[in-house]
């Protein structure tokens, strides 16, 4: 059979054959890492690599040495704000609580891409205390940039706490903060 007696309806059979065959390689990359979106999302890891206090004569210098990295294979999160508070306990009684930590120096919105950490570095100055039998809770907000932006941002939030040295981050919550365009009593019905 030569290309000449293939009837037109065989090669338009054979282009959507060959057209779908194309579509689904790349297709399907797009559809796996979506399915990978909110499984990651509890994933990322952040991390008080290091809690240094020191006691200057009216306040305590503090700096917390954060690090977040996502460890899976989800392609699409960006580290858009590093924010947070913190609280100081003396002795298990609170000495200073809800402070809204500065913004840290030189952060920049950065991908975050599998296993390459992203390092946070927090200065701050607290109340006047000594240094001794101090604990440093911290609650921090990772805002991401995703494909939901247009939804509002998501929000991995965390707990820390250290005494000085490495400390421990757990996941707390994750939301997704905004509108949601067709929610709430409006339908478009007939």
């Amino acid at each position: 059979m030569s290309v000449s007696r293939i009837s037109r309806r065989t090669i338009v059979l054979i282009s959507f054959i060959t057209a779908t065959v194309v579509a689904n390689a790349f297709a399907v990359p797009v559809a796996e890492n979506y399915y990978k979106f909110y499984p990651s999302l509890a994933h990322i890891q952040l991390s008080l690599t290091d809690l240094q206090l020191k006691n200057i004569t009216q306040y305590i210098e503090v700096k917390g040495s954060f690090t977040v990295m996502n460890p899976t294979d989800y392609k699409g999160f960006i580290l858009t704000i590093f924010r947070g508070s913190y609280e100081i306990d003396k002795d298990n009684i609170t000495i200073s609580r809800g402070a809204n930590l500065p913004s840290p120096p030189g952060f920049i919105t950065r991908a975050l891409d599998k296993n390459v950490p992203i390092a946070v570095v927090m200065p701050f100055n607290a109340t006047a205390t000594g240094v001794k039998n101090i604990q440093v809770l911290f609650v921090i907000d990772l805002v991401l940039s995703t494909f939901l932006d247009g939804f509002g941002p998501v929000i991995v939030t965390y707990v820390c706490q250290g005494t000085g040295g490495p400390g421990n981050c757990y996941l707390a919550t994750i939301s997704a903060q905004g509108s949601f365009p067709g929610v709430g009593g409006r339908s478009g019905g007939v």
